[in-house]
């Protein structure tokens, strides 16, 4: 899921419904954990995390900062399914731009 959309709550309620949800998200999220909102640099591959509300909040650093939240994940899992699947919404914004307006 894109950060626009990923938060605390919505993640809740999905696990709430039976929905799985992974995501990064916005450090300014609502209820996105202090501890996690980090400014300054950290050493490459630190990995940090919290678990609100049956969600699991995520700092990783990669090039800079990676915050995630996961309702499916393992710690690690993570961060793997990030690399693989990184730049997908990007991909699919890209093909939707050029399709014919009436298949949007």
């Amino acid at each position: 899921m894109d950060n626009f959309f990923s938060s605390i709550n919505l993640f809740r309620h999905m696990h709430n419904n039976n929905f799985a949800a992974c995501g990064t998200v916005r450090k300014n999220s609502v209820h996105f954990p202090k501890i996690l909102k980090v400014d300054k640099k950290l050493d490459w591959d630190t990995l940090s995390r919290v678990v609100v509300d049956n969600v699991l909040a995520v700092l990783w650093m990669d090039n800079s900062s990676v915050t995630m939240l996961t309702t499916i994940h393992e710690i690690t899992c993570i961060i793997d399914d990030y690399n693989h699947h990184m730049g997908k919404v990007d991909i699919a914004d890209q093909l939707r731009s050029i399709m014919p307006s009436n298949y949007q």
